[in-house]
């Protein structure tokens, strides 16, 4: 059906208002200035906050007791008995588990690198549970064995009554010092395993704690020594896993093999069949917008759980909750939106006339539709290995094609918001509108005057036996189906046609651009008949 067209010019972007300036600078749409610059923040405060290798100057402590150094698989897995009067190099704090009590992250002179508890180095201990905390002695390590192992201690509390709790509800009374450097329970750099084997096997125990994530764990064993890296997260493409290493080295401390220690399955079969997705993760620019710090931030870590005046988890500071929310804001945004900053960049470079200047829209089009692609997949590549839930992805993929489309409104406009010889945005102006003809032509037009749907079932009738003669009748592979039928009045219709010629000329390069515009007047309509169509489903 064709309705009569009424004159309409439709002008993108030249009627839009922007910001004065004396050199005629023409700035990009203001959600694209914020999203440039939120993402630019998020970036920056991400690289700042980064932190991937030992303090170099370690605080040295000097032990006033006998204690374990064990690692931090499991307190059950000692690496070797420390002396009093030793001195280890502090290398941050760890938040512990339900299973491992917070503890110190050492390193002795000879090289052994573990974790020593807390407990065991005699600080006074806190209570944490849901209304305040409270300061306890803890009495000792109770081990429980039913198919699994679990830690619990025994505590008396100030009233002389004595419970059983788990070990993450048992906090250290630490100074400020000691708490700067707490490790971060996720700080993965991400890498295939054939990129490990490539940089890691071979090499020297020092060249691989100085690569991307050091050891936290090195130990000697019977034939040389053996690190664990926890925070090299190693993608198996080939079975959908992603796996933490402890690498096996020789007398020589130069490394000889590895094995796994721990395995995670999501996003299994994204990561076993998605293309590429290998060759994305191991491009070390990439791999750095997913990676995690070494060591984080106070505020999100111990402090939480010991406030300094023993107050209660109701009594942080708001500023502190306010924080918080802008982190989790700023997170959200990052995950899913952060792809979209190399779209915003390519849009705002539309402002600056030189940068594209050779290109044609049509090209330009072109090129965006490729590189939102290209980012959009990069992108959802690195979040499916970082960990995001799968059914999170729709999220992405539609901030990539709605990023697209943001990037390509101004582009092969009629007529041109970008001027077609000096490349400007938003100065072509109107100049005149000019009479060319007038003619008559016949069209074609339906106008639907009813519709009406039938709807019905189909199914295979199944006949079931029984051993005792009986029988029943059932209904398999029932499918529903629809048909629309709908009826038209069909005409032909006679139109006289003013033809018109709109002229625009570039305010900065004079340049004229000229487009055609139709009025149309309705003179005489026929009846032709009456037809009918139909859809089936």
């Amino acid at each position: 059906m064709k309705l009569p067209r009424l004159p309409k010019i439709s002008i993108p972007g030249l009627s839009r208002i922007h910001m004065p300036n004396l050199y005629k600078l023409r700035l990009p749409d203001l959600p694209v200035i914020l999203g440039i610059v939120t993402l630019t923040g998020i970036f920056i405060t991400h690289r700042i906050l980064m932190s991937s290798g030992l303090p170099e100057n370690p605080q040295q402590l000097v032990l006033d007791r006998d204690i374990t150094m064990y690692s931090n698989k499991g307190i059950d897995s000692t690496i070797v008995r420390l002396h009093k009067g030793d001195t280890v190099s502090y290398l941050g704090v760890d938040a512990g588990s339900v299973n491992i009590p917070v503890s110190f992250f050492v390193q002795t002179r000879d090289g052994l690198r573990g974790m020593i508890s807390t407990y065991d180095l005699g600080y006074p201990m806190l209570r944490k549970n849901n209304e305040d905390t409270m300061q306890v002695t803890v009495l000792g390590l109770k081990k429980e064995e039913k198919g699994y192992i679990r830690y619990h201690y025994n505590i008396r509390c100030g009233d002389g009554t004595e419970h059983t709790t788990l070990l993450d509800q048992i906090r250290p009374i630490l100074p400020d010092s000691l708490r700067k450097l707490q490790l971060r329970s996720k700080s993965d750099y991400y890498m295939t395993r054939e990129k490990f084997e490539r940089l890691y096997i071979g090499q020297t125990l020092g060249a691989n704690d100085s690569l991307y994530r050091p050891a936290v764990n090195i130990y000697k064993t019977k034939t040389g020594w053996e690190a664990y890296f926890p925070n090299l997260c190693l993608v198996d493409t080939k079975k959908g896993e992603t796996l933490w290493p402890i690498v096996v080295y020789n007398s020589d401390k130069v490394a000889i093999g590895y094995r796994p220690f721990g395995k995670n399955s999501n996003n299994r079969y994204i990561v076993k069949y998605m293309p590429l997705l290998g060759k994305i993760v191991d491009i070390d620019l990439l791999a750095m917008l997913i990676e995690g710090p070494f060591y984080q931030n106070r505020l999100y870590g111990l402090d939480y759980y010991i406030p300094k005046q023993h107050s209660t988890f109701k009594q942080i500071p708001l500023w502190e909750w306010l924080q918080l929310g802008v982190y989790i804001v700023f997170g959200l945004i990052w995950v899913f939106l952060f792809h979209t900053f190399i779209m915003l960049l390519l849009e705002a470079g539309l402002y600056i006339r030189h940068l594209y200047y050779p290109l044609p829209d049509k090209v330009l089009i072109l090129l965006f539709a490729v590189v939102a692609f290209v980012s959009t997949y990069a992108w959802f590549a690195l979040i499916t290995v970082w960990g995001a839930l799968w059914f999170f992805s729709p999220i992405v993929l539609v901030a990539g094609y709605r990023s697209f489309n943001r990037s390509v409104q101004y582009l092969d406009t009629e007529p041109h918001a970008r001027c077609m010889k000096c490349r400007r945005m938003f100065t072509n102006k109107f100049l005149k509108r000019e009479f060319i003809r007038e003619y008559e032509e016949w069209d074609d037009e339906s106008v639907a005057i009813d519709s009406h749907t039938e709807r019905w079932q189909t199914w295979t009738e199944v006949t079931t036996k029984y051993g005792d003669g009986r029988t029943t009748t059932g209904k398999e592979n029932v499918r529903n189906h629809s048909r629309t039928t709908t009826t038209y009045d069909d005409y032909k219709v006679l139109y006289k046609v003013k033809e018109y010629e709109i002229s625009f000329r570039c305010s900065e390069c004079g340049n004229i651009e000229k487009i055609v515009d139709h009025d149309y007047q309705e003179l005489r309509r026929e009846y032709v008949g009456r037809s009918t169509s139909t859809h089936e489903t």
